[in-house]
This record gives structure tokens, C-alpha cells and sequence, in this order.
């Protein structure tokens, strides 16, 4: 279903709607079942744009080409059949369960991404992407689409992160890119604007001011200066790839950043001072990591 409204009013025109169903909101969640078998269970989640090269387990041809960013993003929506979201569940989810027994294994190997480890982010918990083909690609005249084929892969610790990286750089993306339209459009109202500048606010504030555990610094630690890759040689592919998407992800709250504090008011100003001290700490540590990790394992695979 494409819709204008943001998640959060989305989710609440549709519990109007259907005042007696529990509107589950599992983005990027557990899917909780109540047990209650009698109860409408009518479940949200935000899906993000993904291709068929994808869902067959191939690189997409559009992130290895050299073209203009903005036209390669537009080509990437245009015409889209595929979409993609994750969920987490419990190790010993049912879900999880019957992956595993797709894959034949018990410990849970994953072909060239090397065995699957316990994330040390989610100690007791696996991620699963789940890809969605429609019946007809978008954007169309419809609004509401049905999704004619469901396709499930158990994703690694390391795999979870550059999907959750991949997602995170789209949304930032997004919204900078709504913002900087609205300034722009003599029809976009002052309300409007000021929900623009908060979704953007939000993105980043929870992008750029996190604990040591969550998002790149999170992943700093776990996959760059952990000994990730002395276990998982055979990831060594997909570290480059996390590499390539956390400097994509510096540069995009850097522009950000600059566009919110063009529009965020003397109100948030504190904020926005407060965001760009953080994001320069930010930005040295993801380069400094980078480079600490280069200096560590480029030299070995260049001797093999």
C-alpha cells in the first residue's frame, strides 16, 4: 500500500477504521502474537525498495554503477516489483526454526558469508529479511497492490547490519530530500514544513546521537575492531561493503544536518549544535576505524 502519510498516522487512520483489530506495529520488530485467536491482528510495517537481482541473492546492479547518485536513486524507485523488510525474532522462534531446516544445518551456515555467529548487539536473536514481489510495479495508478510471492533469508549478524545501514541511509535520504522540496513549493503549508523538519530531526538525532552499542558504533565494534574477520575470512567482501555505507552514511547526516540547521529555528538550535559536535566525533571514529581495519587486513589479502 503506498501511502502519503507518515507510519505513525498511517497506523492510527487505519485503527479508526477498524476500531476492534489490534494494529500491530512490528517495523523493524518482533511480530508479537496475542494468542488470542478470535482477535483481527492487522500488522504495519514499512517495506523498502529492493530489485530481483536481490531477492536471488545477487548484488544489485545499480551499487556498482558510477552514474550521477540522484539519477541512480530515481532509477532505483522507478519500476519496482521487489520490496524488502526485517523483523527480529528469538533464536528459538518457529520462524527461525524452519530457516535453518531450509538451509540443512543446525549451526546455521550461510554458504560464502562464512557460519553464522550470535550477534553481540542481539545476543539472543536473528534477523530475518523477508522480500515481497507484487503484482504490479510501481509506481502505478493503484494505491493498494497484492503481493503475489514471499521470500525469507536468515540473515548474519554482519548481513543484519548492512541492511539496517542500507535502510537507515534511505530513510536519511528521504527525508533531507522532502525538506529540501518543500522549501521550494509555494503550496507546501507551514504545518507541513514543520513536520518535514521533525521526521528529519528524528532521523537524525537517532542516527547521530547514540550509545556505543547502537547503530555504526555498533557495528564499529563488533565487525571492525573486533576479530570479526580472523573467525569470518569469508565475509571480507561484505566488511567492504559495511566500510562503503558507513561513509555514505557520514556524508548524508553531514548534509543533513546542514539543511536542518537552515530551517530548525532558534528552538532547536541547542540541538543542532549539539548533533554537529557529535557528528564530527562520529565521522573521525568511522575513519579511524576504517583505516585501523585497512592497515590490518588489506595488506594480508593483498599477499594471498
Amino acid at each position: 500500500y503506498r501511502s502519503w502519510l507518515s507510519y505513525r498516522e498511517f497506523c492510527k487512520k487505519l485503527q479508526e477504521k477498524h476500531p476492534r483489530a489490534k494494529i500491530q506495529k512490528n517495523t523493524g520488530d518482533k511480530f508479537k502474537d496475542s494468542g488470542n485467536q478470535t482477535e483481527q491482528m492487522v500488522g504495519v510495517t514499512t517495506v523498502f525498495t529492493s530489485s530481483l537481482q536481490k531477492v536471488e541473492g545477487k548484488q544489485d546492479s545499480w551499487d556498482t554503477s558510477e552514474m550521477n547518485e540522484r539519477y541512480k536513486q530515481y532509477l532505483k524507485k522507478t519500476n519496482v516489483q521487489a520490496f524488502t523488510f526485517k523483523r527480529t525474532y528469538a533464536a528459538n522462534a518457529p520462524e527461525v526454526t524452519t530457516l535453518m531446516r531450509q538451509h540443512g544445518t543446525d549451526n546455521m551456515g550461510l554458504g560464502d558469508e562464512g557460519s553464522f555467529v550470535k550477534s553481540t548487539l542481539h545476543p539472543n536473536m536473528c534477523v530475518v529479511q523477508t522480500f515481497v514481489l507484487t503484482e504490479e510495479a510501481f509506481p502505478c495508478a493503484r494505491r493498494r497492490v497484492p503481493v503475489v510471492s514471499r521470500t525469507n533469508k536468515l540473515l548474519s549478524p554482519l548481513q543484519a547490519a548492512l541492511v539496517s545501514i542500507n535502510e537507515k541511509n534511505e530513510q536519511i535520504l528521504e527525508a533531507t530530500k522532502q525538506l529540501a522540496l518543500a522549501q521550494f513549493s509555494s503550496a507546501e503549508s507551514k504545518v507541513g514544513t514543520s513536520r518535514l523538519i521533525e521526521q528529519l530531526s528524528q532521523h537524525l538525532n537517532g542516527t547521530i546521537d547514540t550509545g556505543a552499542q547502537e547503530g555504526i558504533r555498533g557495528y564499529i565494534r563488533s565487525f571492525l575492531e573486533s576479530d570479526y574477520l580472523d573467525k569470518q575470512p569469508a565475509d571480507g567482501k561484505t566488511i567492504v561493503e559495511l566500510k562503503v555505507q558507513m561513509k555514505t552514511q557520514t556524508k548524508l547526516l553531514d548534509k543533513g544536518l546542514a539543511l536542518f540547521g537552515e530551517h530548525c529555528g532558534e528552538q532547536l538550535k541547542p540541538m543542532h549544535n549539539h548533533l554537529l559536535v557529535m557528528l564530527a566525533k562520529l565521522t573521525k571514529d568511522v575513519a579511524v576505524a576504517i583505516h585501523s581495519s585497512d592497515k590490518r587486513y588489506l595488506p594480508r589479502r593483498q599477499n594471498t
